[in-house]
């Protein structure tokens, strides 16, 4: 017999995290996620130091002379090199972290080929590379008000302008990603199912929901970063490997809201 369940979005949030504990701390899928998430990081480390290294030896040659007269437009293009290098060397990476997550939530096995799924195969590392441009497309309002915080920081009211809006850009952002739903989550399971259908799936299973699923993200964003300033690097034991896992839950039971058998 089916039965229907119907949950307030508060009991799914904490559904959701009560399941995401139970599966992080079953059996090595901590110890999994985390040392996928110490890889991700080191790759997502090298993005960044490729392109610095490159640019501090750039300045020291001849030619940084002439650099120094733009030195505002080169130091832009310079953080647009590390964006372009970070999506093609760790995104996917992150994302084959993230199915991993999805297999211990969904009690599938998994071994280090889900880990890179991603970059063995090219059919599916342009679908990574898909998924993730719609992630970063979204995330350019917080990248923007990152760096102009960071090119013209000061501690005059300028500073604090800057700083009321990258907080604004960042909370632009998680509305504009939360507005894809489920939608990683689901291109993830099925690589069968295309990314346009995964789509319209993860954006009718979000109709009615949009401002729960933003609460949702944005408590789990402040939990990420109240962790990061406080713990630094530690955040990958813990908050980092049961945000992916909370996130995976969470889209699963908003998918099955209306359908849970048992």
């Amino acid at each position: 017999m089916a039965f229907s369940i119907r949950e307030t979005a508060r009991e799914r949030r904490r559904m959701a995290r009560g399941c995401a504990r139970q599966v992080l701390n079953a059996g090595a899928n901590r110890l999994t996620l985390v040392l996928a998430g110490i890889a991700c990081v080191t790759v997502s480390f090298f993005s960044y130091f490729v392109v610095w290294i490159g640019s501090m030896a750039l300045y020291a040659s001849p030619v940084g002379e002439r650099l120094g007269e733009e030195g505002f437009l080169f130091w832009c293009i310079m953080h647009l090199l590390i964006l372009l290098l970070f999506w093609l060397l760790a995104t996917p990476l992150w994302l084959g972290t993230y199915r991993m997550a999805i297999c211990m939530v969904d009690g599938r096995r998994i071994d280090g080929k889900d880990f890179f799924r991603y970059v063995a195969d090219a059919r599916a590392y342009g679908r990574a590379l898909g998924i993730t441009a719609r992630l970063i497309l979204r995330w350019l309002p917080a990248v923007v008000g990152y760096v102009l915080m960071q090119a013209f920081w000061g501690s005059d009211l300028l500073g604090v302008l800057l700083l009321v809006l990258f907080v604004l850009t960042v909370v632009i952002s998680l509305l504009w990603v939360g507005a894809l739903g489920g939608f990683v989550t689901v291109a993830l399971t099925d690589d069968g199912l295309s990314l346009r259908r995964a789509r319209r799936l993860a954006a009718r299973a979000l109709a009615g929901e949009r401002m729960c699923d933003f609460g949702f993200h944005l408590g789990m964003a402040w939990r990420m970063l109240v962790s990061l300033l406080l713990v630094g690097v530690p955040l990958m034991l813990h908050t980092l490997p049961a945000s992916m896992l909370s996130a995976a839950c969470y889209v699963r039971r908003r998918l099955a809201r209306d359908d849970l058998y048992f």
